[in-house]
C-alpha cells in the first residue's frame, strides 16, 4: 500500500531530494510539457490547485504564462509559499470550498500536478473548480492511471486516509462532462514518469546521510519507500500518468459510452 507525503516536512525532504520546490515527477520538464500548447500571455489568469510549497506555481509566472494564484490545504505550506514566492498569491483552501475562499475570481488556466489523486470527492473537486472558471477556461491535470483495473493492492484506496485515488480512464471522461468540463485529449507518460521516479529513487540513496541529517531516519525511510513503491508500480506497469486537456463546457451532459 503506498502512502502519501502531503504534510509539510514530507514536502521540504523531498523538495531537498528534487532540488526544487515541486511535488511532482518532471520539475519543471513536466510543467513545459504540460503547458507547451499555450502561449504566453501575462493577460492570462492561472490557478495552480494543491500548489503545495510554491515552486511550480512561481515557475509557470515567472516562465510567464500568466498571473498565477495556487492554493493548498496545509497552511503552512501556504505560509513557506508566500514568503518563498511573495510574487505570487496564494491562499490556504480545500478544493471544495475554492470558489468561497477566491470569491469574485475566475480563472482562463486551471492546472493540477499530482494533487488530484489526493482528493476524496474528485468529482465534487472538478464541479467546485468549475465554479471559477472563466468562458472557454482550460483545464490541465497531471495525474497517476490506474493499469491495473481496478486490482491491484497497491495502489488500493487507504480507507484510512484516502491517500490514492488514481485517474481511471475508462471513466475520466465522463466525470468531466459530469462536472461542466469537456475532455480535450491527453498525453500519456507512462514511460517518462518511470524514468523520473528511477531517477527520484536514485537521488534519495545517493543523498541518503544528508537526508537523515537534516530530517531525521524515519522521514527518510518513509519517503524513501513510498518512492520506491511508486517506482514498482510504473514498472510493472499497474500505473501509469497522463496529462489530460479538458474545456469549461457547462450545460453538456451528454455521457459517453465508449
Amino acid at each position: 500500500m503506498i502512502s502519501g507525503l502531503r504534510w509539510f516536512e514530507g514536502k521540504k525532504m523531498v523538495s531537498f531530494v528534487r532540488g526544487g520546490d515541486y511535488a511532482h515527477p518532471g520539475d519543471e520538464v513536466l510543467i513545459n510539457k504540460a503547458l507547451e500548447r499555450f502561449s504566453k500571455s501575462q493577460d492570462r489568469s492561472i490557478l495552480d490547485v494543491g500548489c503545495g510549497l510554491g515552486g511550480t506555481a512561481h515557475y509557470i509566472q515567472k516562465q510567464g504564462w500568466g498571473r498565477v494564484t495556487g492554493v493548498d490545504i496545509e497552511e503552512i505550506s501556504i505560509q513557506y509559499a508566500k514568503e518563498t514566492y511573495p510574487e505570487v498569491e496564494f491562499y490556504t483552501s480545500d478544493v471544495m470550498v475554492t470558489s468561497d475562499v477566491l470569491k469574485g475570481k475566475k480563472f482562463d488556466l486551471i492546472c493540477l500536478f499530482s494533487s488530484f489523486y489526493s482528493f476524496a470527492n474528485q468529482l465534487g473537486a472538478l464541479k467546485e473548480l468549475s465554479k471559477i472558471a472563466s468562458e472557454n477556461a482550460a483545464l490541465v491535470i497531471f495525474e497517476y492511471t490506474d493499469l491495473s483495473g481496478g486490482r491491484s493492492q497497491q495502489i488500493q484506496v487507504d480507507n484510512k486516509n484516502l491517500f490514492s485515488l488514481p485517474v481511471d480512464k475508462s471513466n475520466f471522461k465522463n466525470m468531466l462532462t459530469m462536472s461542466n468540463w469537456k475532455y480535450v485529449d491527453s498525453v500519456n507518460l507512462d514511460e517518462e514518469s518511470e524514468k523520473w521516479y528511477e531517477e527520484l529513487v536514485k537521488s534519495f540513496e545517493r543523498k541518503r546521510k544528508q537526508i537523515i541529517e537534516i530530517f531525521g531516519i524515519d522521514v527518510y525511510q518513509r519517503g524513501y519507500d513510498r518512492y520506491l513503491e511508486i517506482y514498482s508500480a510504473f514498472k510493472s506497469k499497474i500505473m501509469g500518468a497522463s496529462i489530460f486537456y479538458a474545456r469549461y463546457s457547462p450545460g453538456d451532459i451528454t455521457v459517453s459510452t465508449t
